[in-house]
């Protein structure tokens, strides 16, 4: 009992970790950013030789490498727009996170390139800092901890029948504090291995933290409630009432 109660405890620390990690933003700052996962559509603009946008008789074509230096795009010709060119990527393509080489080149009335790199992230945002980082891998652990301690807490319940409503009331507060960690994780820690493993616990937790406590608990209620009865009638059968 005594390590369920300190466990329970460090689960409160959860909530107010989530609650103050927001306010920590990070300080890198890159000017194209898209999330993962996410059909992107890609605008670059063109000047020519005087500083004007280049007009419809300029093609241009661009080259995207991966962040582990593969080939994702080769010389594929961009639309023309009156104010940029663009080139729209499959969301199947941006599954990698990391920085993507760019090069545009052009021809026509201008005739030159540029290189740039856009990042993919899990969120489309900046990357966090790492004292959020660390603070999330914290709070993961703190969560993965009391999850895997929870599992054997339900089974030594169910394996009684002793389930109470305090234990059920338990196991959903586990669950939703797994929610809630994956959507803070999602808007500010950016983390994608802490977004996986969550994924793969709010599966799990919904039928070891939802499903089956709920069926188990049913089944204690109604169990007590036919103790309570036979108990009643063996009373009357007494003459006690």
């Amino acid at each position: 009992m005594k390590v369920e109660i300190n466990i329970k405890n460090l689960m409160l620390f959860l909530p107010l970790l989530i609650l103050v990690l927001p306010f920590v933003s990070a300080s890198d700052e890159t000017s194209y950013l898209y999330e993962q996962n996410t059909t992107t559509d890609l605008k670059v603009s063109c000047f020519d030789a005087n500083n004007s946008i280049c007009d419809s008789g300029t093609a241009c074509n661009i080259t995207i490498i991966y962040p582990n230096s593969t080939q994702m795009v080769a010389n594929q010709e961009m639309t023309y727009n009156p104010s940029y060119y663009n080139y729209s990527i499959d969301h199947t393509q941006l599954q990698p996170i990391g920085d993507y080489s760019v090069v545009m080149y052009c021809d026509g009335d201008y005739d030159g390139f540029s290189s740039f790199n856009f990042r993919v992230t899990l969120n489309g945002k900046e990357p966090p800092t790492d004292f959020t980082k660390v603070g999330f891998m914290i709070g993961f652990l703190v969560y993965l901890c009391a999850f895997i301690f929870t599992l054997f807490n339900f089974v030594g319940h169910a394996g009684k029948l002793d389930l109470v409503l305090y234990d059920l009331v338990y196991f959903y507060c586990m669950y939703f504090i797994g929610l809630a960690f994956k959507g803070f994780n999602y808007d500010y820690g950016g983390n994608a291995m802490v977004d996986r493993f969550l994924d793969l616990f709010i599966g799990i937790g919904a039928y070891t933290l939802i499903l089956l406590p709920t069926m188990v608990y049913v089944v204690c209620m109604v169990i007590n409630y036919l103790r309570f009865k036979k108990d009643n009638d063996r009373r009357r059968a007494e003459g006690v009432f």
